[in-house]
Parts: C-alpha cells; sequence; structure tokens
C-alpha cells in the first residue's frame, strides 16, 4: 500500500513538472509588436567642428549631436547623408533626397527654399590677431593684410575693412601659420570653429578675437516644406528641452573651452572636490524629489485639502494648485478633460511659470507667441501674484473656445490658476454687440427722419411770416388803418411763427449733436468773433468786449461758433436794463483754453444753476426762446472734451466758463489786447 501512494504522488509531480511550462507560456500576456521606428533624413556638410565624416565613415560634429538629440526626444532615428558643401546640401533638400538639413545660416534667399526651425544662436565673422598686436578694432586694420578661407563668408566679411589686403587661403588649418609669422596681419574666420582649432592646438593664449563680430547671421535647421511634421516636432523639442546647459556642454564638447582652473596642477584635487559636489547635488535632488512627494501627499491626505479639491472637481472649471514657490501640487479633472496635453507636464512638476509659457507656445491657444515673448509673459504674470495685481485675461484656444484665465493666492502661501470656460458669456456679448448696432441703424434712421421732418416744418413757417408781410403792405398800400387790436394780433402771430421757426432750428441742433461727425481742425477763433458777435444781434445799449490774439484752439469750428454765439445771444436776451456789457476773454490752463463769457445781468441764483442746461428749461417765460441753446451747447462743449460751468459775480451778473482743447499746448501764443466791440444799430431796423 505504501509503494502505492509513493508511486502515485511521484507520477502527479512528474506531470506537474512537465505541464509547467506549457501553463507559464499560456499565462504570459501577449507583447503586441512595437510600431515600426520613424526615420528622419539629415544631411549635413563638411564644416568642421560643426558636421564632418570621421575615418570610419561616421557623421560626426556639433551640428549632428543636437539634431540627434532633438530627433530622439521626438521619437525619431536619424540617417545622416553627407553633402560636399552648402549647395549640394540644399539642392538634396529641395529634391526631397533629405528631411532636414544640418545648421546654416539663416538669410532671405535660404528661406525662401525651406522653413526654418527656431533660431539655434547664431554664426559670427570675427577677426583674430597676435595678442601681442597693437591692432584691437577693425578700423585699426584699414589697409592691412588680412588672411581668409577662400570662397567662403570671412572673405566677404574682411572686405568691409576700408582697403584691407585680402589674402584667400585654402582651408581653415592654413590660416594659422601665416598669422603667427606675421606675413599677414589678421585673418578672418568663423569665430567659433578658429577659436576650437587654436585650443586644439594649444595656441588660444597667441591670439585675440577682435570684438564686435564683422558678420552675425542667425542659425537653425532646414526643413523640407513636405514635412510640416517634422517642423513642429523640432519647435517643440527646442523649446521644451533645449535649455542653456545642454548648449553648453556640447559647445565645450566640439569647440573646446578657454583654459582655466581645471587645466592646471591642481586638476586632480578639483576634480575630487567637483565629484563631491556633485553628490551632493545629487542628494540635494534625491532630496527636494522626495519632500515634493511629502508635499503631495500631505495635501492630498489633509482633509481640508481633500474638501477642497472635491468641491475644484464639482465645478467646470479648470484648476492647477501650486505651492508657495510656484511647484505642481495638484490638479483638478477639469484641467485634465480641459487641457489634456498640459497633464504630461503637471506630472513632471511643472512650474507655473513652465505651464503659462507652455501654453502660449504650443497648440492650444490661438495667439501663440515666440518662446522669449511668452517667458516675459510668464514672469510678468508671476511678479502680478506676487505683488498682489490682478492677473485676469481672456485666452482663446485653437478650436474656438474662450476661456477666462487668472491666478489667485489660497490661502498657505499657495497659488491657484484658473481657466474658466466663458465661451457661452463671449457668444452672449457678440449678440449683444449685433443687436447695438441693429439700434444704432434705428437710431440713424430716426435722425434721418427728424431732420427730415424739421425741414419739411420751416418751408411753411418761413410762407407764413412771407404772407403776414405781403398782408401788411397791402393794407399799408390801400390806406387801411386796422384797430389796435387786429394789429396788435398780427404782431402776435408774426413772433409766434418767429419763435417756431427758432423751436424748429434748434430742434434740429439739438438732434444733430450727439450723431454728427463734424471735423476737428486747428484753427485761430480771432477772425471769427465779429461774425460771431454779429449773428448774436446785439440789441441798441449792449457793448460787447472781446480779447484779441485768443489761443488756436483744436475743436470743430462751426460747434464753437455755436457755443459762442449761443452764450452772448443770452447774457443779450436775459439782460434786464437798456443798457449793458459783455466780456470775453480767455486764459491758457496746461493744455486747454479757458473762456469765459461774463456779463452784468440779473444773474443766475445759484439753486438754479444746474438746471439751465436741462433742454426746454427756461427761467423766466418773458424771454423768448425754445429753451434749447443752453443744452446745446453743453452737449456741444462735452463732445470735443471740455467742461462748461455758471459762475455768480458781484455785484450782480454771471460767468459762462468753458474749456477747449489747445491746437498746439507748447506754442501757444499768449492772449493780447482786449478789442471793444459796441452793438450800434439802428432803431429803423
Amino acid at each position: 500500500m505504501n509503494a502505492l501512494v509513493v508511486y502515485l504522488w511521484s507520477t502527479l509531480f512528474r506531470a506537474i513538472v512537465v505541464m509547467l511550462p506549457a501553463l507559464v507560456l499560456v499565462t504570459l500576456p501577449t507583447v503586441a509588436d512595437d510600431p515600426p521606428p520613424r526615420v528622419l533624413r539629415v544631411g549635413y556638410e563638411e564644416f568642421r567642428p560643426y558636421s564632418f565624416t570621421d575615418h570610419g565613415g561616421a557623421a560626426r560634429g556639433y551640428s549632428i549631436d543636437l539634431i540627434s538629440k532633438l530627433a530622439a526626444d521626438r521619437g525619431y532615428d536619424v540617417e545622416f547623408i553627407a553633402a560636399s558643401n552648402p549647395d549640394e546640401l540644399l539642392a538634396m533638400l529641395a529634391s526631397g533626397r533629405i528631411d532636414v538639413t544640418s545648421l546654416l545660416a539663416i538669410t532671405p534667399a535660404r528661406a525662401e527654399i525651406a522653413t526654418f526651425t527656431r533660431r539655434l544662436g547664431r554664426f559670427q565673422t570675427s577677426l583674430f590677431v597676435l595678442a601681442e598686436s597693437p591692432h584691437r578694432s577693425a578700423g585699426e586694420l584699414a589697409g592691412r593684410r588680412i588672411g581668409a578661407v577662400a570662397g567662403s563668408f570671412a572673405v566677404i566679411a574682411a572686405r568691409t575693412v576700408p582697403f584691407a589686403k585680402i589674402v584667400e587661403i585654402e582651408t581653415q588649418e592654413q590660416l594659422v601659420l601665416p598669422l603667427l609669422s606675421g606675413s599677414v596681419e589678421a585673418v578672418g574666420s568663423s569665430s567659433e570653429t578658429f577659436l576650437a582649432l587654436m585650443r586644439r592646438l594649444d595656441l588660444e593664449h597667441r591670439i585675440t578675437m577682435i570684438t564686435p563680430p564683422l558678420m552675425a547671421k542667425p542659425r537653425g535647421f532646414m526643413v523640407s516644406p513636405a514635412r510640416p511634421d517634422v517642423l513642429a516636432d523640432l519647435n517643440a523639442a527646442i523649446a521644451t528641452r533645449i535649455g542653456t546647459p545642454e548648449l553648453a556642454l556640447l559647445q565645450i564638447r566640439w569647440f573646446g573651452r578657454k583654459k582655466g582652473l581645471f587645466d592646471n596642477k591642481y586638476l586632480v584635487p578639483l576634480v575630487l572636490g567637483g565629484l563631491g559636489a556633485i553628490l551632493l547635488v545629487v542628494a540635494a535632488i534625491l532630496f527636494a524629489m522626495r519632500e515634493r512627494r511629502r508635499r503631495t501627499d500631505a495635501f492630498a491626505t489633509n482633509h481640508n485639502n481633500a474638501m477642497l479639491v472635491d468641491a475644484l472637481n464639482g465645478f467646470d472649471i479648470a484648476v492647477v494648485i501650486f505651492d508657495r514657490k510656484f511647484r505642481t501640487v495638484h490638479w483638478n479633472d477639469g484641467m485634465a478633460k480641459s487641457f489634456p496635453l498640459m497633464v504630461p507636464h503637471l506630472r513632471r512638476g511643472a512650474t507655473l511659470p513652465e505651464l503659462i509659457t507652455l501654453f502660449y507656445v504650443s497648440e492650444t491657444v490661438k495667439d501663440q507667441m515666440q518662446l522669449c515673448d511668452a517667458e516675459k509673459l510668464a514672469q510678468r504674470i508671476v511678479t502680478d501674484i506676487s505683488q498682489g495685481r490682478d492677473t485676469t485675461r481672456i485666452v482663446t484656444t485653437s478650436d474656438g473656445r474662450t476661456y477666462e484665465a487668472f491666478e489667485l493666492l489660497i490661502g498657505d502661501g499657495m497659488i491657484a490658476t484658473v481657466r474658466k470656460d466663458v465661451s457661452r458669456q463671449e457668444n452672449q456679448a457678440a449678440e449683444i454687440r449685433d443687436q447695438t448696432e441693429k439700434l444704432r441703424a434705428v437710431n440713424e434712421r430716426l435722425r434721418e427722419f427728424s431732420s427730415i421732418a424739421a425741414h419739411d416744418l420751416r418751408g411753411p413757417l418761413r410762407q407764413q411770416g412771407v404772407l403776414l408781410d405781403f398782408v401788411t403792405e397791402d393794407l399799408a398800400d390801400r390806406g387801411i388803418s386796422l384797430p389796435d387790436d387786429v394789429t396788435q394780433n398780427l404782431c402776435a402771430v408774426r413772433q409766434r411763427v418767429g419763435a417756431m421757426s427758432t423751436l424748429v432750428e434748434d430742434l434740429l441742433d439739438f438732434a444733430r449733436a450727439d450723431h454728427a461727425a463734424p471735423v476737428i481742425e486747428a484753427f485761430d477763433p480771432d477772425p471769427r468773433i465779429v461774425d460771431i458777435i454779429a449773428l448774436a444781434a446785439p440789441r441798441p445799449g449792449i457793448e460787447i468786449h472781446a480779447d484779441s490774439g485768443l489761443p488756436k484752439l483744436l475743436v470743430p469750428r462751426a460747434a464753437f461758433d455755436l457755443v459762442l454765439r449761443n452764450l452772448i445771444a443770452n447774457a443779450i436776451r436775459h439782460h434786464d436794463r437798456p443798457t449793458g456789457t459783455i466780456r470775453l476773454s480767455a486764459t491758457i490752463n496746461n493744455t486747454f483754453a479757458v473762456f469765459e463769457v461774463e456779463d452784468d445781468g440779473p444773474g443766475i441764483a445759484p439753486e438754479a444753476r444746474d438746471k439751465v442746461f436741462r433742454p426746454f428749461l427756461r427761467l423766466g417765460s418773458k424771454v423768448p426762446g425754445s429753451g434749447l441753446g443752453l443744452s446745446l451747447v453743453q452737449r456741444s462743449v462735452n463732445a470735443w472734451g471740455g467742461e462748461i460751468s455758471i459762475h455768480g459775480k458781484s455785484p450782480r451778473g454771471a460767468i459762462f466758463r468753458f474749456t477747449a482743447p489747445l491746437a498746439n499746448p507748447n506754442g501757444t501764443k499768449p492772449v493780447g489786447d482786449v478789442v471793444q466791440i459796441s452793438a450800434r444799430r439802428d432803431t429803423a431796423a
């Protein structure tokens, strides 16, 4: 029996051992085939140390490393294709053999062939002299011998030195010996390449580079117009990944660096110290990462913050919360839903300035910016937050949504950036603007109607006045004398016709005051004063004095005439004595002229001064008029940006004071002598 049990257990064990690999294979998940890699064909020319082919046939150089880094960041495999010179490189790009070139100088002619990426530094062409040379500027080398590589930009740049004798040399390396031997006083070359050559030969201490450079051109990678996807990917990688440290490391690798502390005999101790510093930095980074995780966990586990998160998720707004150093702590569901492209950056701990910059350089917003402009905007917003200023702005996304964006402090030094969708409100505002435009059109038609109606009323009123004159003349011709009461009635009718005509004219002017588009021009009011006073129709016994040399104004001429005429006529009509004096004067106050119309009439009570500018309001029934004159005056003065007011005068009288913009505030002529204008009219008239 025991032998049978042992046999069964051993048989079961062998079966499990045999089947175990098959079970493992069955339970393993199926791995999908990796997607085929994207290949980027990059052309390059022989231009050490930017790009060249090494002894093993591989592409090497500063441009090669830079494009490799950018392409790898966006998931491309790079295939390098060599060209003998820039012209052949451009031909390869135009024919479609390559997708991207190595770094090239950005010129208008090249920009017509293909599209350049964002700028990545610039090519500089400079003059180099021996360290002991007395020449320290390009002007001091006028008429001297200058060496340059034949066919290069350096030849063109060197010719900018007056009367210089250009010595063309075959290669860059062959420039060194003529300079050191003194057969040329200077050499012209690409700044970086010549410095790299001298560092490689350990001769950097023997030369001096003259500043400023002779020529400087921005540089970038040229991308085939047929590959806009590549252009967008490279620009995005440049904007977010290529920073000063990366470029500095590439610069040192391919162009060397100026010898300094690390090149002396104390190199080993310094390297050890540097390693120690690196270890400290790594430790600090690890500590910072752990601290950020701790803050994030603390924020999520804090009961009050959890309530805040739940509340934020309940609103249809996008919110990101930052700590007092502007580092990401939390973002709500609305942010992930509205701006999914920003989530990866939030996960890596993007700061508030970085997030704002990414919004404006990516395809998230409609009005994109250059990287430097976006960084300036982000810094300005951070400064405003720190100083407690408002940061509200309107942002339109590339898909047409409109957001109100603002930042605010939420306590404990934390900051929240909020994006609120206001697309519906913006649409309503557009509808309101459309309705306003329709209302303006209706008002314009009403204004036209009032003008036509006033014009049609003026004709019959004039005819009535003429008919009354005809009746009076006919009766006089026939020797018919009318009773006194009939004569008085005819006079009353004539007065009513005149008053009605005045009312129609004033109504028409009043209606036009808010709608007309008068021509604003500079003019001298002096020549117009006599005509203005004449039209005001001063009665016998009233004298009008006006200053000469009035300042030039920048207002509509007709409006100025209307204001002055109405003020003078108003003073005449309301004067309660047979004789009186009205004075017009002007002074200058900064950029405005201050006019005063002063009379010695009965004056205006203080409690009535605010009422006289109301339409149709008349302070006395004995004085003829429509009650629109002063209201029209106030509208006209306000329309050109001035102000009008009434002041009392002792012992009697009133002063109307109004302002008007000066035509030449810095060169206005002073107010001159007073000219007296006396009103003398024939009583028979």
